[in-house]
């Protein structure tokens, strides 16, 4: 059951966000979230298999929930740069609060959006319900 928070994301494509490159290890990641430039807060996160398949989920980075989610389960809403959304639902951890997993709705996304393992996803909070 819902609280009736929503936060909303856009999930930008091709050279802004979405950048298709298969970056398999941490310091190529860490170096794409580093490059990726916005006045949004923001995340970014390297695609593996289990966000793709088996549990459909997507880790939220901690400081990223701490400053940004509320501790309760909350609706997330996912824009792409067509307009298209998607309603996920970011649920915190038994034992960390802050700590968030998109997972109801994520697997829709991933497939609308034809992400793949390997492609690196940036996601900017543009409103308080809007990502």
């Amino acid at each position: 059951m819902a609280t009736g928070n929503k936060i909303s994301f856009e999930q930008k494509p091709d050279s802004y966000a979405r950048v298709c490159m298969s970056m398999k290890s941490a310091p190529e990641e860490k170096s794409a979230a580093k490059s990726f430039v916005s006045s949004f807060p923001h995340f970014v996160r390297f695609m593996k298999m289990f966000n793709m398949s088996g549990s459909y989920t997507l880790k939220i980075p901690y400081q990223f929930s701490m400053a940004h989610i509320p501790e309760s389960k909350t609706e997330i809403v996912l824009r792409n740069l067509r307009g298209q959304c998607w309603t996920v639902n970011s649920v915190p951890s038994i034992r960390v609060q802050t700590l968030h997993t998109f997972c109801g709705g994520w697997m829709a996304f991933v497939r609308d959006n034809d992400i793949q393992m390997g492609d690196i996803c940036s996601f900017e909070l543009i409103g308080k319900c809007e990502m």
